[in-house]
């Protein structure tokens, strides 16, 4: 198993704002997430969230400032001092800020935040493709068998 390649926040953060001088012209909103916005001393990504006015003419200014820009309609992706960059789109307001959510905080945070929803009866949800995004009332609930560890329906 390949160890993972960790880098200085400042490093990170500096590539991190040279990324965002360029896109956040062209967009609605952006910012940085991840890692370097929990202010962790080293990171091993740099993930930013953008809301362009354009995503078209977004991907041609990454293209043309970046080499080997992989682009979809959920990110952007492409590595700047071989740091890995991953720029996640957002097509709403509402979009943009569950992504500052979910992209912010650890996996640890998000499970955390999820079984908090699902105490209340409700579900977090991100989904570029149905376009939910959000807290939903759940139409079932589950928890968590204390005595085998399965979840079930409550």
């Amino acid at each position: 198993m390949s160890e993972i390649q960790l880098y200085e926040y400042d490093t990170a953060l500096m590539v991190a704002k040279g990324v965002l001088g360029k896109i956040k012209p062209l967009c609605k909103d952006a910012m940085i997430v991840g890692g370097l916005r929990r202010g962790l001393a080293q990171v091993h990504d740099i993930d930013l969230i953008a809301f362009p006015e354009d995503h078209f003419t977004m991907s041609i200014e990454l293209g043309n400032g970046y080499k080997h820009v992989l682009s979809s309609k959920i990110k952007h992706s492409f590595k700047v001092l071989g740091i890995n960059v991953e720029i996640w789109l957002a097509n709403t307001e509402r979009q943009f800020e569950v992504l500052k959510l979910i992209r912010t905080g650890s996996a640890g945070f998000n499970r955390n935040l999820c079984m908090a929803a699902n105490e209340k009866n409700m579900s977090l949800r991100y989904s570029y493709k149905d376009k939910l995004c959000g807290l939903y009332g759940a139409a079932k609930a589950w928890t968590k068998d204390e005595t085998t560890g399965q979840s079930r329906e409550k």
